[in-house]
């Protein structure tokens, strides 16, 4: 094969790498999504990474979740006025200076107390890659701050900050280093006084917290909590029967309709599978390549008045498919 020919293959084999990769990737994760948003889901998640709700029962958080949470619905950035939102539903947050990016996944958390309830606005987030090109805590971070200032005009107005409610920004990190898998790191507002020992509540400072939840391979030992369970519906080793069986004897998880359809979903995009339909796919790639490249070259020699079969011949065809591939084009005058 000579180089020109190599650099035609290596180059369709590269497009159609990216294409297949893109449209996996895109698939298993919308399903991810979707499944994650489920409230049983969402209420491991909280239960690990809320303050508020660490003592609370599955049934009980399940119960604080408000409404139907957005997936991807939700812009991150928000202009000057917030109309047409729906408490608890709708989170939409655009700029016209900033463009529009979506939260994967947005709800409220109302947990009653005697005095007065707690109310929260959640985002969960899901995120292959832990060193996308820039500081992953920063856009953490950016993400909570838009979740406060977006409160202006539904949570209080004016001037009125006591009205402001805490937010939490949860990041699922499914492909993170090895040495952080299946840890948990969060980020807050802590008060230091620096001099004297003048103090504030801590409601009125604790408004904020990142929580990353680095997930990994699923081991033997692992405790029962929001990690085992993400890394049994990503795990690529356990087959549909046996993350059922985890999901239900574990986690006491009811396999529902929708639920049933996503783990499904999950398991056609896994990794094997992926790498699967990109090989069919790249296999399919190197022979349209073949045969685009002996069509030029085959055309290249008509152009200068080459018969038929010396130019075919040249061109590489060889079975008596390939030579009609040519003499069909040749006819068609392409």
């Amino acid at each position: 094969m000579d180089s020109f020919k190599e650099m035609v293959l290596l180059k369709q084999e590269s497009d159609a790498a990216k294409a297949l990769r893109f449209h996996a990737d895109r698939m298993y994760d919308e399903s991810c999504k979707r499944l994650l948003a489920e409230k049983v889901f969402l209420a491991w998640i909280i239960k690990m990474a809320v303050d508020e709700c660490q003592n609370m029962s599955i049934e009980e958080i399940m119960g604080c979740i408000e409404g139907k949470p957005q997936i991807g619905s939700v812009a991150v950035l928000p202009d000057e006025t917030n109309t047409g939102r729906i408490r608890g539903s709708n989170a939409e947050d655009s700029t016209v200076t900033e463009g529009t990016v979506f939260y994967d996944i947005r709800f409220n958390l109302i947990i009653p107390r005697k005095k007065e309830n707690i109310q929260l606005i959640i985002n969960v987030e899901s995120q292959n890659n832990s060193h996308p090109g820039y500081p992953l805590t920063k856009r953490a971070l950016y993400y909570c701050a838009r979740l406060l200032s977006a409160q202006n005009g539904i949570e209080f107005k004016n001037s009125n900050y006591g009205g402001l409610k805490k937010v939490y920004s949860i990041w699922l990190i499914n492909r993170p280093a090895k040495k952080a898998e299946n840890t948990v790191t969060e980020y807050t507002i802590q008060e230091k006084c620096r001099l004297g020992n003048s103090t504030v509540r801590k409601k009125d400072y604790d408004v904020l917290k990142v929580v990353f939840l680095y997930l990994g391979e699923l081991n033997e030992n692992q405790e029962v909590n929001a990690l085992k369970l993400l890394d049994v519906i990503r795990s690529n080793t356990l087959s549909i029967q046996q993350k059922y069986t985890i999901l239900e004897d574990e986690f006491k998880i009811e396999m529902t309709e929708d639920i049933d359809e996503e783990v499904h979903e999950m398991c056609n995009w896994s990794v094997g599978v992926r790498e699967d339909a990109m090989e069919k796919g790249l296999k399919k790639g190197r022979e349209e390549g073949i045969r685009l490249h002996m069509l030029k070259v085959f055309q290249n020699m008509l152009a200068i008045g080459m018969p038929f079969e010396k130019a075919s011949a040249l061109a590489g065809a060889e079975t008596e498919e390939e030579i009609q591939y040519l003499r069909e084009h040749s006819q068609r005058g392409s």
